[in-house]
């Protein structure tokens, strides 16, 4: 019989670092973990804080519980995009698949967010603020920036242009053109 199903954070609050996973076995997950962090095994930055730390610094977190494995793997992304793991936190691989978004719910989300990019005036918007306005999540608006074709763009009559200005996703820019 297999376990409770889910998504878990892990969270490092002396340094604010962040592991993201999904577990068969939710509620046995962190104790098979602890005791690699105990053994030395694992990830290796993460061994080297747990140790530095102690145990007492490191939380776990149950972020998403269920059967469906689509919905998992998609908010196991959002989160590892949301909290940046890659670069501020444990994870060391970006084996995640956020893109589980049906065809069906692309061609929707596409029309809604030219529809909106329509309304507004040419310029660089911070990717955040879009994320918040369209109401999606960061991986969802990412799904769609990579799916935009320049044939959709000149039917559009609208270039849009991902500037990655830091390291930081939140600190991300759109930019936004009118094709003439």
């Amino acid at each position: 019989m297999s376990g409770i199903r889910g998504v878990y954070i892990i969270t490092n609050t002396a340094n604010k670092k962040k592991f993201v996973g999904i577990s068969q076995d939710l509620e046995r997950e962190w104790e098979v973990i602890k005791a690699d962090l105990f053994a030395r095994k694992g990830n290796r930055q993460m061994v080297e804080d747990f140790h530095l730390f102690g145990e007492k610094s490191f939380q776990f977190d149950i972020v998403m519980v269920s059967d469906n494995e689509k919905e998992l793997l998609r908010r196991e992304g959002e989160e590892a995009y949301k909290n940046d793991v890659w670069l501020t936190g444990y994870n060391t691989t970006v084996t995640l698949n956020y893109h589980n978004m049906s065809d069906e719910d692309l061609a929707v989300y596409k029309t809604s967010f030219f529809s909106f990019v329509k309304q507004i005036k040419d310029g660089k918007y911070l990717y955040k603020d879009l994320v918040e306005v369209l109401g999606l999540s960061t991986g969802d608006l990412e799904v769609i920036l990579d799916n935009i074709s320049q044939d959709e763009m000149q039917l559009n009559r609208r270039q849009i242009r991902l500037l990655k200005l830091a390291s930081n996703k939140k600190d991300y820019y759109v930019e936004i053109k009118s094709i003439s």
